[in-house]
């Protein structure tokens, strides 16, 4: 399944580069998130051919904001 970049060109999904992403966006804002929560925001965000990352991104936000 491919996801559309900002700059237009399409990439196959990849959930491990999401994953460590967020790992790094956590560690930015000095949270320590395990990789079982990790694996649960990547489970929840839903995907479909040519999905934008913006998209993506909001799906991740709306999760987030979700976490206990």
């Amino acid at each position: 399944m491919n996801i559309r970049k900002r700059n237009g060109e399409s990439e196959e999904y990849n959930p491990l580069k999401i994953k460590h992403a967020l790992d790094k966006a956590f560690k930015a804002c000095s949270y320590s998130v395990s990789e079982d929560v990790l694996d649960s925001i990547i489970n929840d965000i839903e995907i479909w051919e040519d999905i934008e990352v913006e998209d993506i991104q909001n799906q991740i936000v709306e999760i987030v904001v979700t976490i206990k």
